[in-house]
């Protein structure tokens, strides 16, 4: 038998017969599965956001220069550059609020993290030399926890409303910007 033909076999687990092939069908594995494609979906998302407009920020910002420099009339001197600008603080405002590219970090970790699990898992590597049912119980006990810190970094990125109200009404009274917003300045 061939090196080739050999890696095809199935290859028996600790616990006693399972095949690599098989513990992959397990409901574990699918769950984990589920979960990873679902965080790639999440991170590719925000990547394609957070890069489209950087991108355009960039582009909007570079040209309104050239346009008040070069710009004939009324329109492409004023109007144009003006709209411009206004699209491209809004997609500044968009990055610095949402934060996609953060959002895109977050994801992208957790679905290596949910990947790591998933080899160990197929491997039978490290911890999860174990039997069947108490590897399939530990890989989900894994993802859990990744998607648990997943949410509580997600959940922090999130504005918090009370600081936000609390910089509004400092702003409100002292007629000022307060750089910290955490400071009482009343």
């Amino acid at each position: 038998m061939s090196d080739r033909q050999a890696s095809r076999q199935p290859i028996n687990a600790p616990d006693g017969g399972v095949s690599r092939s098989d513990r992959c069908t397990s409901e574990a594995y699918k769950w984990a599965e589920d979960q990873r494609q679902e965080h790639r979906r999440k991170a590719d998302h925000n990547k394609r956001e957070s890069l489209s407009i950087l991108a355009s920020v960039l582009v909007l910002s570079s040209a309104v220069p050239l346009l008040i420099a070069f710009g004939t009339d009324e329109v492409s001197a004023k109007f144009i550059p003006a709209t411009l600008s206004l699209v491209s603080g809004v997609g500044t405002a968009w990055l610095q609020l949402r934060r996609p590219q953060e959002l895109w970090r977050v994801y992208r970790g957790t679905q290596r993290q949910i990947e790591f699990s998933m080899s160990n898992f197929q491997f039978s590597v490290e911890d999860y030399n174990i039997g069947e049912v108490a590897a399939s119980q530990l890989l989900v006990k894994e993802v859990s926890r990744a998607l648990c810190a997943t949410h509580q970094t997600w959940e922090g990125l999130v504005p918090d409303v009370e600081r936000m109200r609390r910089a509004r009404v400092a702003t409100t009274v002292s007629g000022e910007s307060n750089a910290n917003p955490d400071e009482d300045s009343v």
